[in-house]
């Protein structure tokens, strides 16, 4: 036992320098844990955007229940018109497959008429830009709008234009009935009784598209 304290007292320098070196390097430990842990350190956000769910649509004619819905994002023309609970018994079934697309996208705030069996001799133009477009697209939308399609014009659109009266009307949809869609505007010069005179009066308004 001598011995040990001995040893213990020769070496006590060196054994007080090895144990004050053991401290700080398990201080430099803890402190380097502790900085580390504080650079991974996330703050998440107060105020996190949050996802459009629903959209507003505004449904009136031959539906069943008109008005206001409220329908999931990303939903067509189609999925208004289930929400208006389907088209009602005056729906001119003929005129809606040929004008409305039914698997057209639908925006916010957008106005969707249905047309009735009652509306065969009125010429129904969107007022807005929003029947199914975006707003930005208002320009694009609200000149084609203002043009006749050859293709899917009415008798009653027709004899809207300059110089068409009731039997060219029904000359040009008699025409296409027999031959198929005009491929450019200016094959409506095919129909009998409209030559040049007339196309130019009229080529303004008439598209194919």
């Amino acid at each position: 036992m001598e011995n040990i304290l001995k040893t213990i007292d020769k070496y006590r320098t060196l054994i007080g320098i090895i144990l004050i070196l053991a401290v700080l390097a398990g201080g430099g430990i803890l402190l380097t844990k502790g900085e580390e842990e504080e650079e991974i350190e996330i703050i998440q956000p107060e105020n996190k955007p949050e996802k459009q769910e629903f959209i507003v649509v505004d449904i009136e004619g031959a539906v069943k229940e008109p008005g206001v819905k409220r329908i999931p994002f990303g939903s067509v023309v189609d999925d208004v018109i289930i929400a208006a609970n389907g088209l009602s018994e005056d729906a001119d079934w003929e005129r809606i497959s040929r004008e409305i697309n039914k698997a057209a996208l639908v925006y916010n705030h957008s106005k969707i008429y249905i047309f009735r069996k009652a509306d065969r001799d009125l010429l129904i133009k969107p007022i807005t830009s929003d029947l199914y477009s975006s707003p930005s697209s208002f320009n694009e939308c609200s000149f084609k709008q203002n043009k006749i399609n050859l293709n899917l014009a009415t008798k009653e659109e027709l004899e809207s234009l300059p110089l068409i009266g009731s039997t060219l009307a029904q000359r040009i949809i008699d025409y296409r009935e027999k031959n198929g869609f005009f491929s450019s505007i200016e094959g409506i010069k095919n129909v009998e009784g409209i030559g040049e005179e007339i196309f130019n009066k009229i080529k303004d308004r008439i598209t194919v598209e």
